[in-house]
């Protein structure tokens, strides 16, 4: 099983598990094709309150992406969605995989310089214990001259 089968059930996956109202939007996005929030609430008589965070959600699962910006029913500038194509989500999934791995990276590194840090304090406080020891010798010995 290669990565791209893992990606298609991952993408199935998404779309059989999604739930109320957001397989409502991804139903009315596919009905309509490329289509803004306002078609969207208005083909599910839904209030547009309920569907933009729906179709944001969405969009941060990879299901939906941006077809364009145009002008909507209202006269103003809108964001048009779409559903993701597969090769789409496999980009999408990579994206987040790396993102993921970045992350674990930049964490591990941070670790790191954490342990080394505490490494490096340890051994600055057994230098500076070490000179004072020294100095108390050095000390000891001149007063013992005198």
């Amino acid at each position: 099983m290669g990565v791209a089968d893992t990606s298609i059930r991952a993408y199935q996956s998404i779309l059989d598990n999604l739930g109320g109202r957001r397989f409502e939007v991804v139903s009315a996005i596919y009905e309509l094709g490329e289509c803004c929030n306002v078609e969207i609430a208005s083909l599910l008589k839904m209030e547009i309150n309920k569907v933009t965070p729906r179709v944001k959600e969405l969009r941060e699962a990879g299901v939906v992406v941006l077809a364009k910006k145009a002008t909507g029913p209202a006269g103003r500038l809108v964001c048009y969605w779409r559903m993701a194509t597969r090769q789409e989500w496999r980009e999408f999934e990579e994206q987040r995989r790396l993102a993921r791995a970045g992350v674990d990276a930049a964490r591990k590194a941070h670790e790191k310089r954490q342990r080394v840090s505490s490494v490096s304090e340890a051994g600055r406080a057994l230098a500076a214990h070490r000179y004072n020891k020294r100095n108390r010798q050095i000390a000891n010995k001149q007063e013992m001259l005198f």
